[in-house]
């Protein structure tokens, strides 16, 4: 069985948060590639109780695993409380939430062979936990938190200015108005 290993690669640039590793194999070199991770997050529950959990989102480059050529290729992890009816997968701690994850394979990697698919889901596994640390998750979060203020101060400022223009409008109504009715008088 191809078992994958990786290793951060600090000489490739990512965004704020991100992180690049370099994967190979712990045998021959049959498998290589760039993986780039990103904390992201995905909603638990509809309605009034929705909670939002956080994910990986993993994008590999030019990953080739057991002689196959896999390409580019974006695949996720998903972080699931142990109070979630989908927990499935290793078991994993955020926050002090116990929980797992999962990562659902797509039609590249299930058109694999087994053993290539098994090396590649322990890899996600292996990246998601080595990535997603609470400081990442609550730096997230916070980043996010800013992002929905700011766009909350921006519609504000944007009702705040419509209502200044409708409250304009209508003084200059009410004095045509004025001026109409003293016109009529004399």
């Amino acid at each position: 069985m191809t078992a994958l290993r990786f290793t951060p690669a600090s000489d490739i640039m990512t965004a704020g948060n991100d992180a690049a590793y370099r994967i190979s194999a712990d045998h021959a070199a049959t498998s290589d590639g760039i993986a780039i991770l990103a904390v992201c997050g995905h909603v638990l529950g509809s309605g009034r109780h929705q909670n939002w959990q956080p994910a990986v989102s993993v994008e590999f480059r030019d990953l080739v695993i057991t002689t196959s050529t896999v390409g580019g290729l974006m695949c996720w992890v998903y972080f699931y409380p142990d109070t979630a009816p989908d927990a499935v997968g290793p078991p994993f701690v955020i926050g002090g939430e116990p929980g797992r994850l999962h990562a659902p394979l797509g039609k590249k990697i299930r058109s694999q062979p087994e053993d290539a698919q098994h090396a590649t889901a322990e890899l996600l596994y292996g990246l998601a936990c080595d990535f997603l640390t609470d400081h990442r998750v609550a730096h997230h979060r916070y980043l996010e938190a800013v992002r929905v203020r700011d766009e909350l101060l921006d519609r504000r400022s944007r009702i705040s200015i419509d209502y200044e223009q409708a409250d304009a409008a209508v003084d200059a109504r009410y004095r045509i108005l004025q001026v109409a009715r003293e016109g009529n008088r004399s």
